[in-house]
């Protein structure tokens, strides 16, 4: 799970360093637009994934927070 959180951060860092790179370009470079573009989509996916994770793993951990809940509130009304 760390490691997904990781590869996002180095996914940002390697964003962050190709569009600097994009900079020195000229403003209408066919390689300008395609480095912006191909880092922007790649990090997209990265985040999109993660999210993925992060539902799945909640909606998982659901019936186990659930089952919880209902022996807490059992115990509340002794």
């Amino acid at each position: 799970m760390l490691a997904l959180f990781l590869l996002v951060a180095i996914g940002r860092l390697v964003q962050h360093a190709a569009t600097a790179f994009a900079t020195n370009l000229a403003k209408r470079s066919r390689l300008r637009h395609y480095i912006v573009m191909g880092t922007s989509v790649a990090f997209f996916s990265l985040l999109v994934v993660r999210g993925c994770y992060l539902a799945a793993s909640i909606s998982s951990s659901a019936p186990i927070l659930l089952k919880s809940v209902a022996a807490a509130n059992t115990q509340m009304q002794r």
